[in-house]
């Protein structure tokens, strides 16, 4: 079943006005993402108004999902469940604003506790947050996609032998942000994604300074461009 994302996230009770950096990783046709951003690009918001169009259209799928005895299933992973958590709430206020009806039981809240599921059209979607702290512990369940929040952070066993695995099952996406943490497996994932024989990745990145609206006066890219090659010049 296609899936219009900006029908739904142009809802009046979703609101979401992106800013033209993220707007381009959204509107990117790639099946796996890799977002290297600085903080406050707005990593988050991104993540969580990801999701959302994907769990309504299993609404018209349930019966469907339930007849084959499947489901669609979304993960948020992040290096501790603090770090998955904002992602998970973004998109559970978002329900809420909507009035999606939640299963009950099912559906949780708690970063406490570290319970952030949602459960929706009587199973047939389950949304979790998830702590990569323990890999063991990511198995199960085929995926239908994935974010990696602060995915350098995120020890690569996690993706290589515990997530990618499970996207086979119903060619599900991938969504990798994070800041940078030097050379290591997220920067080597960054460069396969910009190959452009792996067609289907897409890499981007994305200064701090392209959220306008935390950083009210504008930024442009060629000038801070322009300023590095000067200080590497004389100094």
């Amino acid at each position: 079943m296609a899936i219009n994302k900006w029908a739904i996230l142009d809802h009046p009770a979703v609101a979401f006005d992106p800013h033209a950096g993220q707007l381009q990783v959204m509107e990117s046709q790639a099946r796996h993402r890799v977002v290297c951003a600085g903080r406050r690009f707005g990593k988050s918001y991104v993540g969580g108004h990801e999701i959302l169009p994907y769990a309504i259209r299993a609404k018209y799928e349930a019966d469907f999902l339930r007849e084959k005895g499947i489901r669609r299933e979304y993960w948020i992973v992040g290096p501790q469940y603090a770090t998955a958590e904002k992602e998970f709430r973004v998109l559970w206020n978002l329900m809420t604003r909507l009035g999606i009806p939640m299963d009950t039981p099912g559906s949780y809240n708690s970063t406490e506790s570290g319970l952030m599921k949602i459960s929706l059209w009587n199973g047939a979607c389950i949304i979790q947050a998830k702590s990569a702290q323990h890999p063991e512990s990511l198995v199960g369940e085929a995926l239908s996609g994935v974010i990696l929040a602060e995915a350098a952070k995120i020890k690569p066993i996690v993706w290589q032998q515990m997530i990618r695995p499970t996207l086979g099952d119903f060619d599900g996406w991938s969504l990798h942000t994070s800041t940078p943490e030097g050379k290591n497996w997220f920067y080597e994932l960054f460069n396969y994604a910009r190959d452009k024989e792996h067609t289907d990745w897409e890499s981007f990145r994305m200064p701090a300074w392209r959220n306008n609206y935390v950083y009210k006066t504008p930024t442009i890219d060629a000038d801070v461009k322009t300023l590095l090659r000067l200080m590497e010049e004389h100094y």
